[in-house]
């Protein structure tokens, strides 16, 4: 589980310093990057506590990881393509829905797979923090953002996903998470 909190935590680098400034190059103004920030966060609260249930029920949460992850490579095209207020609303709030579920999720796999040995949870979830600055610095290095264009945009938003969702797919299809009913399968709501 090291490999996947590595690569969402580049996809977390990415949202965190550079989405507003994304927005702003696309011609949001600093009250509408407030307001669509707003909806990111406020879906990214609401539309996860709603699906958790769901989720923990179905035991699958290899396959939602993954899941989440392909939503965070697509959802970029829209919405540098669809350039209204009301359009880039509405895709931020579903991206924010795979994005902020993504990262609990995770943590409940990283326990499920540590079993007894949790203790070393903070080995597995160092390779995060060291995934977001890797990726920090690389965009601070790379990413001009005056010269970003809507496919630079998607681009920088979506590999980081792509690179997510490979590493999701050994836990999705060929590993197991904890089974209905155990202990672990409430965590993504915490």
């Amino acid at each position: 589980m090291a490999l996947p909190d590595f690569f969402l935590f580049t996809v977390y680098a990415v949202v965190s310093a550079y989405l507003p400034l994304f927005l702003q190059v696309t011609g949001y103004t600093a009250t509408q990057i407030g307001l669509l920030l707003g909806c990111f966060y406020a879906a990214g609260i609401v539309l996860p506590l709603v699906a958790t249930p769901y989720v923990s029920k179905s035991g699958k949460l290899g396959l939602v990881l993954f899941i989440s992850a392909l939503a965070m490579a697509v959802l970029p095209v829209p919405l540098f393509r669809f350039r209204t207020i009301v359009c880039t609303a509405a895709v931020l709030a579903v991206y924010a829905a795979f994005y902020k579920f993504s990262v609990p999720l995770c943590d409940t796999m990283i326990n499920a797979s540590l079993g007894e040995h949790r203790d070393r949870y903070g080995r597995v979830r160092v390779f995060g923090s060291i995934g977001f600055v890797v990726m920090c610095l690389v965009m601070q290095k790379f990413v001009k953002v005056e010269k970003c264009t809507p496919l630079s945009m998607t681009l920088w938003m979506s590999i980081p996903a792509l690179l997510f969702t490979l590493s999701a797919v050994p836990s999705a299809f060929f590993g197991r998470g904890p089974a209905p009913g155990s202990s672990d399968e409430n965590s993504p709501a915490h």
